[in-house]
């Protein structure tokens, strides 16, 4: 498999509360607390009512806000993500946010790898020989879903075939595998915010060890 390659298609940070207010989710207040800056274009007129609220951006930044968590997510993320805007976001969000009892911290990773027949791919890859998957009862799909013990988090990935549409020509479809990476970091009642801060840090570190990861279970190329 080493000509398959990860490609990041998109990154998001989540922030768990229980108590969000979904309605002081707005474009002003993003730039008056100075959580974006002021020259970033909506992509959309803003969704904003009680329930839930959502801010677009044409960078592809996306804020969405609950009563149960804020997510940011990029769906442009850069090549290198030190230059990401993300965690420099949600840091900022959240500090503008000073009373709100957050609870978790979510750093979030999807990739891509192209493959042909994807589904027998992850069959003959990952599901030992057996009754279960003989010529009789052989799988036509396979789903993934691992955990593993991260730094000062729990690491979920999932590994589903899947089939896109390339972004300059949506009619040209590319068929592989999603890898999807989920960080999830507890926060303590005592002093969260500076504990969400230190998880937010670990941003970059979070995505390099997940394409370590993916890298390793699919053997692919750096």
């Amino acid at each position: 498999m080493v000509n398959m390659k990860l490609v990041i298609l998109n990154t998001s940070v989540v922030a768990a509360a229980r108590d969000h207010n979904p309605t002081v989710l707005h474009p002003y207040f993003l730039q008056h607390a100075e959580v974006v800056p002021e020259d970033w274009e909506l992509a959309e007129p803003a969704f904003c009512t009680q329930g839930v609220s959502v801010v677009r951006y044409t960078n592809g930044i996306a804020f969405t806000v609950d009563s149960s968590k804020l997510q940011i997510v990029d769906n442009n993320p850069p090549v290198n993500c030190d230059s990401s805007p993300t965690p420099g976001l949600a840091e900022r969000y959240l500090r503008a946010l000073p009373h709100v009892q957050y609870t978790a911290v979510g750093i979030n990773v999807g990739g891509f790898i192209e493959c042909t027949d994807a589904n027998e791919m992850l069959v003959s890859r990952f599901l030992r020989e057996g009754p279960w998957n003989s010529a009789g009862l052989r799988p036509s799909a396979l789903g993934l879903h691992f955990v593993y013990p991260a730094k000062n988090a729990t690491l979920h990935v999932t590994c589903d075939a899947a089939v896109l549409s390339r972004k300059e020509d949506q009619s040209l479809r590319m068929a592989g595998v999603i890898a999807n990476g989920n960080y999830h970091t507890d926060l303590p009642a005592s002093q969260p915010l500076d504990h969400a801060a230190v998880a937010i840090s670990l941003f970059c570190e979070r995505l390099h060890n997940f394409e370590s990861i993916v890298q390793t279970m699919f053997e692919l190329e750096d």
